[in-house]
């Protein structure tokens, strides 16, 4: 599979399989913070109320979907696609990451945010609660923070299948 380079300099696979569907990314990143927002409307539109948000003038709708408790601060792996979406894409799989040292920490936490037109997020993460219990089984330093994947992967339940393995670093 081929690669294409983001803007913020990350590589990642042009595919993204799912157990029911096949998408093309668009961009794949790790975020943190207490107020993590995703993008529902076209780019295009998005800039154009930013633009105008500056001027004082407010359109009606959506400035980004907030899908976290407000004041949580929350880990996440957020994956913008392109393609046909799929009812529960999710189901069936098993999602992990892999830290810089090269370990496989499993992913409970997962949702799909259908957005504008043939775009689809796939978000996947944890709250710092969960960090803790990374912090008591070694997996991630909590005084310094370091949990930050290095790679996505997707396996199918049934059988442990690879599907998907997407590069999160720099």
């Amino acid at each position: 599979m081929r690669e294409i380079a983001q803007k913020t300099g990350k590589t990642v696979e042009d595919r993204f399989e799912t157990p029911t569907g096949c998408y093309r990314v668009i961009n794949a990143r790790y975020a943190s913070g207490t107020n993590l927002t995703f993008a529902t409307d076209k780019p295009i539109l998005e800039s154009l109320r930013r633009r105008l948000d500056m001027l004082g003038i407010h359109l009606k709708g959506s400035r980004g979907d907030k899908p976290f408790l407000a004041g949580v601060k929350v880990h996440a792996i957020s994956v913008l696609c392109k393609g046909p979406i799929h009812d529960n894409d999710l189901v069936g799989m098993d999602p992990a990451c892999f830290d810089g040292a090269g370990r496989r920490i499993a992913l409970n936490h997962r949702m799909q945010k259908p957005i504008s037109g043939d775009r689809v997020y796939f978000i996947f993460y944890y709250t710092d609660a969960d960090n803790e219990q990374l912090h008591r089984l070694g997996l991630a330093d909590f005084d310094v923070t370091n949990f930050c994947p290095r790679q996505l992967v997707l396996l199918r339940k049934s059988d442990g299948h690879e599907l998907s393995r997407l590069d999160l670093s720099r």
